[in-house]
């Protein structure tokens, strides 16, 4: 953040430079040099919103990984839930049997009770008389207590049964209760976090619209300097000057010969490096490497400010990751006359200009012509 804060500094200075340049350098009116000037603020405004789209949809991402991972979530709470509910019925089930059992039990003893108690006195005289010993009426009077305490005891049983079914059933209840409630909670968060999202969406889609807008105009200004340019051109020729061209020669970045990554280089790529990165201060000129015609001057998402110049006979200059570009489309410029100044545009990792030359469309190595 520190180091685009600097360069937006950097890049204030010098276009306040480049306009002056422009004025006086070159030749074709104030006019000219007006709608070139309107080019670069043109340019830097969309570096701006580049800046503003790129942070954006950042932003963008994690919201969607956010929603991504509370989907998952409400996903499980949803599985959660329907399992919780699977439990409760089971639960359900199970109590209605059980309290069946306990009912059937209870309904038994009853019987037994009111049996026993109206029969109570013939039971006793029957146990006397019809038993063949002493030892036998004992056993036998036991054996009617036992069914008593047997009908009493495994009442008791089925009630405690009956009784832990019904506080299982309670927990669950308040489980599924909880998970309602945290159903609802994450459908709201994630209905909140969808709104930020199409926030979000809306407004990379309202930069992207003014970065087209502004290359619209910035080809409409081209054209109109292109314009001039014929009409500067027919004078001079109608005059006996024109300009010449010249192979490229002339080394695109003076004082700054160190180059980090040469002509076919593979380190770190999946091709063959196509040109020479040479590195430099943001803010260092950049001059022609041989009279020509500039044939383009744009911002590109990979090449950042990028300006092609053509020399004639097929041979083109490249020249990537400028801060800034002082020329336009149709500019006739000398070898080491300024075109720009190094930058940090683009697909890049420090500062720095990416020269290339092409002949007929195809890259060469640069050294052939520059040394």
């Amino acid at each position: 953040m520190k180091r685009k804060k600097t360069t937006k500094i950097i890049i204030s200075v010098l276009l306040c430079f480049a306009i002056f340049f422009t004025t006086n350098h070159f030749i074709y009116g104030d006019e000219a040099a007006n709608k070139r000037q309107k080019i670069i603020d043109i340019q830097r405004q969309n570096n701006d919103l580049q800046e503003k789209t790129d942070s954006a949809e950042k932003e963008l991402e994690q919201l969607n990984k956010k929603l991504d991972k509370m989907g998952e979530k409400l996903i499980e709470t949803t599985e959660k839930l329907r399992e919780k509910k699977k439990a409760i019925k089971k639960n359900k089930r199970k109590l209605s049997k059980a309290q069946k059992k306990e009912e059937q039990q209870y309904a038994d003893m009853k019987l037994r009770i009111q049996y026993m108690y109206e029969n109570g006195d013939m039971q006793m005289i029957d146990l006397i008389f019809n038993s063949e010993s002493i030892s036998d009426m004992l056993s036998k009077a036991e054996y009617i207590s036992d069914i008593s305490t047997y009908d009493r005891d495994m009442f008791q049983k089925l009630s405690d049964t009956r009784k832990k079914i019904e506080a299982i059933g309670a927990r669950l209840q308040a489980d599924k209760k909880q998970l309602v409630q945290l159903k609802k909670k994450q459908k709201k968060s994630i209905s909140k976090m969808k709104t930020l999202s199409e926030k979000k969406e809306a407004e990379i889609k309202l930069y992207k619209g003014q970065m087209a807008q502004n290359h619209v105009n910035e080809t409409a200004l081209a054209n109109e300097i292109r314009e001039l340019i014929k009409k500067e051109q027919a004078e001079r020729k109608a005059n006996g000057e024109e300009y010449g061209m010249t192979t490229p020669h002339s080394w695109p970045l003076p004082g700054h010969t160190y180059i980090s990554s040469n002509w076919g280089d593979r380190a770190g790529r999946k091709a063959p490096h196509k040109g020479i990165d040479i590195p430099a201060p943001v803010g260092t000129p950049i001059v022609a490497s041989g009279a020509g015609t500039v044939i383009w001057a744009y911002n590109s998402s990979s090449a950042g400010m990028y300006v092609g110049i053509t020399h004639g006979g097929g041979v083109v200059t490249e020249y990537m990751h400028m801060m800034a570009f002082v020329v336009a489309p149709g500019d006739k410029v000398d070898a080491g006359q300024t075109i720009g100044y190094v930058g940090l545009t683009g697909q890049t990792t420090g500062p720095h200009l990416h020269f290339g030359i092409k002949v007929n469309g195809v890259n060469v190595n640069p050294h052939i012509y520059v040394g």
